[in-house]
């Protein structure tokens, strides 16, 4: 009778054995030392260079109390919305749709404040550390166990993928470790359960589960994983069904596990505040939000192959709003599901570019805002996990097209790819040194985004302050007025859109007022002081306005008194309390022969200053002139 048994599995190489001398295409540790000195050579100026903390750095580390309580803040951080004491600070009750959770990275920062307080340096390295692990475990279940007989193609797809300019985000700013962490474990548990299927075995099955479930608390786009990891199960390894059966149902058991778990801290979250800024669609037309959606889906496509220029926000009104029937969006719907349908028909005799297309859908599908409103309408981080799927379909275009060049040829194509994206990587993480070089450097790149239009008009102000040069208000004006000119401007949302503007109002105000512009720092004073009566800077400037129309009104005072008199009005309109406007606002009175108002005049003077020896004078001389 024959043995019915399946056939074991051949055993596994070990990469780390010496191997016989072979070439770079099939060198597995030749190929790993490439792959971890090209992420430190495309990333090392993060923690070499003094690099900070950038963009919502702050937010998830600087200021955040439950990370910098060190180990003390874990167990906030794992009970609680990732953003919840940003939330309580502010009374708000949640801007973005559905809540936050994402301890995993939170956690590690925590240790890292316990260990070291606040370091970038040492949380750039970690960044870089974790981009090059990911980058030898992707190379190993490529070359390994997915594409055992085409290394060469293995190495390659993995090399695009790490050279990708698009990864800055994720790399540079260290508040991406929540998609870095989250692909390194999703890549740790598609090994785990490619390995498993060819040798069962229930500790494996287990650290499979667990990787799963750590990838998903750094980051619950994993849970697309439910969908990738069946279809390379089937694709990639001679499993029978029941073992990928087994294998699936522990992802899809932990997918459970980690929504019952969230659903335990964050309940039913608000719908998130509507904030044009936190819901980009919160003014389309269901065309408008479907078709935007879709026309940013082409721009995604269009980044897998052409990754520049890049912007840390693509926000309102980045994106000027499409409806379904716009050229481009049509486009974008052929473009998809032809690939959709190509994958699907081509996947036995083409699987790595079938395998790729379908994994960059399945995983982009859910930052897509087809199905959820994220809160952002596109983020070169949210494009981190996809990427790899576009470089297995990219890369296996390019292994074909190598084949037809002589290894000469060979060389100068992949080198010149190699030298235009690593300039391109290196230059845009220089970019992320910090908020004022990102800002500046990306407000050109998205001159209609809101957002960037008021940071990068926040920072010109603080160079200001810092070198007293005069073409930094210039700047920062400029960009003030294109936040209140791109802000919607719509009846219901009157209330709203002047709480958001406030800053550039009173930014406005205080711009004209250093640039001695004083009718229009009024200008924009006035509706900020309707907004916010007790702001603590309206008094401030208000004080400082006063100071500048008392100087104004004395020089006015050689040449027209009328003008002084005006100007005097207006210091005393803005601070009440400065006695020497109300002293020469009586003495110009009194020159104009306009008793009544020197009377006022003086008297103010002398209730704020009753020692005003002139203020005294002039009060005797006015009301000798009334009787």
């Amino acid at each position: 009778m024959k043995d019915a048994r399946r056939k074991p599995s051949p055993p596994q190489p070990n990469p780390l054995a010496p191997q016989p001398r072979v070439g770079l295409w099939k060198d597995f540790r030749l190929q790993a030392i490439i792959l971890t000195l090209l992420s430190f050579a495309l990333y090392g100026a993060t923690f070499i260079l003094p690099f900070g903390y950038a963009l919502d750095d702050g937010l998830v580390i600087k200021e955040n109390p439950y990370t910098t309580s060190g180990v003390a803040g874990i167990p906030d951080i794992l009970t609680k919305d990732t953003y919840q004491w940003f939330y309580d600070k502010h009374g708000s009750r949640g801007e973005l749709e559905g809540g936050r959770w994402r301890p995993l990275s939170a956690v590690t920062f925590a240790v890292e404040y316990e260990l070291f307080g606040l370091q970038p340096r040492i949380s750039h390295f970690f960044n870089v550390a974790i981009y090059a692990l990911t980058l030898l475990l992707l190379l190993y279940l490529l070359h390994f166990n997915w594409l055992r007989k085409q290394p060469g193609l293995a190495f390659l797809i993995v090399l695009l993928f790490a050279i990708h300019p698009i990864h800055s985000e994720a790399v540079a700013n260290i508040k991406g470790r929540d998609e870095l962490l989250s692909m390194l474990f999703l890549v740790l548990a598609i090994l785990g359960a490619t390995r498993y299927v060819e040798r069962p075995s229930p500790g494996l099955l287990v650290g499979t589960g667990l990787a799963y479930l750590l990838a998903l608390l750094a980051k619950e786009n994993g849970i697309t994983f439910l969908a990738v990891v069946p279809l390379a199960l089937w694709l990639f390894t001679g499993a029978g069904m029941q073992r990928r059966v087994t294998a699936t149902a522990v992802f899809a058991a932990v997918a459970v596990l980690f929504l019952a778990l969230r659903f335990a801290v964050l309940g039913n979250p608000p719908g998130g505040e509507g904030d044009i800024l936190n819901n980009p669609f919160l003014y389309a037309t269901f065309s408008e939000r479907y078709g935007t959606a879709l026309y940013v889906l082409l721009q995604y496509a269009r980044m897998m192959v052409w990754p520049w220029p890049l912007s840390f926000d693509y926000g309102f009104a980045h994106f000027a709003y499409r409806g379904l029937g716009d050229p481009l969006v049509l486009l974008s719907v052929a473009l998809h599901t032809a690939g959709l349908v190509w994958a699907v028909l081509k996947i036995r005799k083409h699987p790595v570019p079938a395998f790729g297309i379908l994994f960059y859908l399945f995983t982009l599908s859910i930052v897509s805002n087809l199905a959820i409103n994220i809160g952002a309408t596109m983020g070169e981080r949210l494009a981190y996990l996809s990427s790899f799927g576009a470089m297995m379909a990219l890369g296996w275009l390019l292994w074909q097209g190598l084949k037809k060049f002589s290894p000469g040829g060979r060389l100068v194509v992949l080198v010149s790819i190699l030298a235009l994206a690593g300039y391109a990587t290196v230059a845009r993480t220089l970019e992320w040194k910090d908020n004022r070089t990102l800002f500046l450097a990306d407000v050109s790149k998205v001159p209609n985004s809101i957002k960037a239009n008021s940071a990068a008009a926040n920072e010109y102000l603080q160079l200001f302050v810092a070198t007293g040069d005069t073409i930094n208000l210039h700047m920062g004006r400029h960009h003030y007025e294109r936040v209140i000119a791109l802000y919607p401007q719509r009846a219901e949302d009157a209330r709203k859109r002047e709480l958001f503007i406030f800053d550039s109002y009173i930014n406005l105000g205080y711009v004209h007022y250093m640039l001695g512009n004083l009718e229009q720092a009024e200008q924009y004073l006035t509706p900020a002081k309707a907004i916010k009566p007790f702001h603590p800077k309206i008094a401030e400037y208000e004080k400082g306005l006063a100071f500048l129309y008392l100087r104004k009104g004395l020089a006015a005072g050689l040449t027209s008194l009328e003008d002084a008199v005006h100007y005097f009005r207006k210091a005393t309109q803005f601070d009440p309390g400065l006695a020497e406007a109300w002293y020469n606002l009586g003495g110009a009175s009194f020159t104009l022969r306009r008793y009544d108002v020197a009377k006022e005049a003086f008297e103010r003077t002398l209730a704020l200053e009753p020692t005003h020896e002139q203020a005294r004078q002039g009060l005797e001389a006015v009301l000798g002139m009334l009787n």
